[in-house]
């Protein structure tokens, strides 16, 4: 685990990585802005970390290099989550969109 996150909820956790890979990729994401208090403190100490874990493997070429630390957050992200239950997540997937689903038919 990243040693910045020791004090965290691992959900919450989650979150700040996900946020910080989205804003390694394109920080004009609107889904990669700050949630969390300190968000971005958390989130350089992500990057340091990320940095030494790549070490001498890190590309020269940054918008590889920004992947290679995109993959090291989202590694870390599942770690922290641990499996997924595909089929649970379609399940609730399901139920949304049959809800969605009435809601536009209730306005037609």
């Amino acid at each position: 685990m990243i040693s910045a996150f020791k004090s965290l909820d691992p959900v919450m956790a989650a979150g700040i990585l996900s946020r910080a890979a989205l804003a390694l990729e394109n920080a004009a994401n609107p889904a990669a802005a700050p949630v969390v208090p300190k968000e971005t403190t958390f989130r350089k100490a992500l990057l340091r970390e990320a940095l030494k874990r790549c070490g001498n493997r890190l590309s020269k070429d940054e918008k590889k290099a920004r992947e290679q630390l995109a993959d090291v957050l989202d590694a870390e992200r599942d770690s922290l989550l641990g499996p997924i239950d595909k089929k649970s997540v379609l399940q609730r997937m399901a139920t949304y969109l049959r809800t969605c689903t009435r809601s536009i038919s209730f306005l037609t």
